[in-house]
């Protein structure tokens, strides 16, 4: 092989790839499609392997273009990741992207950005409050620098430091049978319908429903509803159709509400981290990383 691929060559192949067929390929690109085929038919000649199958009717990967496929588009992730932390990073411009859940913060995110604000290294903070499947994700493509995340996670790639550990309750309706008990056991609710959290991770959907090998779980439970968020979540436990899990901040916050909130023996922790890329050198985001923890310190 001779040289290096280029990132205009990868992005082309990659397209190549996800569409079989250069016609769309190069419109997606804004290409002309004989560009489109000159390019892949060169990374050809210099890698020595034919990454694609092709005739007049089909388009097909190799097992070589296969393989290109799945490292190049870790390889574009990366440089698109760095692109966007490069761009916040520099210039008069320089911006810290912070993301956390609306409800999951342990009542620090506020304190926390005004103690930043007053640090001699921070730069503007730029606040994504969104569902907890898209904090991880914008940490590894660069669209965030630093997340608060409740543990478990998938942290492959990322650092993180604990900032809060507190107990769980349990949700329950004001009228449950249970809701005159000054404590429970996790095996008072075995045959309760725990709610469960669309698009999560079997680690994580255990955790949310007490299953987590830190819980002292029971064999035995009742499937519950599938909900997209806490609201959803607290608005059935209000009508008697699930009960749920919640860290003692965020039970505190939703006290108003016909429900009643349990302690659970047994039930594992509710632990908060800051997180951010293994990667990352920014000293705004140091700044930010040792300000949360000093906030956290000091609630505690």
């Amino acid at each position: 092989m001779n040289g290096g691929l280029e990132t205009r060559e990868l992005r082309c192949f990659v397209a190549v790839a996800e569409e079989l067929h250069f016609g769309a390929a190069a419109v997606r690109l804004g290409l002309a499609q004989s560009v489109v085929s000159r390019t892949i038919a060169g990374m050809e000649r210099r890698l020595g392997a034919r990454l694609l199958d092709r005739t007049t009717r089909v388009v097909r990967l190799t097992e070589a273009g296969s393989v290109l496929h799945g490292r190049a588009t870790v390889a574009l992730a990366a440089i698109e990741a760095a692109e966007r932390a490069v761009g916040r990073a520099g210039g008069p411009a320089a911006k810290l992207v912070v993301v956390a859940k609306p409800d999951g913060d342990g009542g620090l995110l506020g304190p926390c950005l005004h103690a930043y604000a007053r640090d001699p290294e921070a730069v503007p903070v730029e606040l994504a409050l969104v569902g907890t499947h898209e904090l991880v994700p914008r940490l590894r493509d660069g669209r965030a620098d630093a997340a608060l995340i409740q543990v478990p996670f998938d942290a492959a790639g990322l650092d993180h430091e604990e900032l809060v550990r507190e107990h769980r309750v349990a949700a329950l309706p004001c009228d449950h049978p249970l809701a005159g008990a000054d404590s429970l056991a996790l095996a008072d609710l075995r045959d309760e319908p725990v709610a469960r959290w669309a698009a999560a991770s079997p680690e994580v959907d255990a955790y949310y429903r007490g299953r987590d090998p830190e819980s002292e779980h029971c064999a035995v439970e009742t499937a519950g509803p599938v909900v997209s968020g806490l609201a959803e979540a607290l608005r059935l436990v209000e009508l008697g159709r699930a009960v749920t899990f919640l860290p003692l901040s965020v039970a505190r916050r939703f006290s108003g509400r016909a429900l009643t909130y349990r302690t659970v023996q047994g039930l594992s922790p509710s632990r908060l981290v800051v997180a951010w890329p293994q990667s990352a050198r920014s000293r705004a985001l140091a700044a930010f990383v040792r300000t949360a923890s000093e906030t956290a310190r000091s609630a505690g």
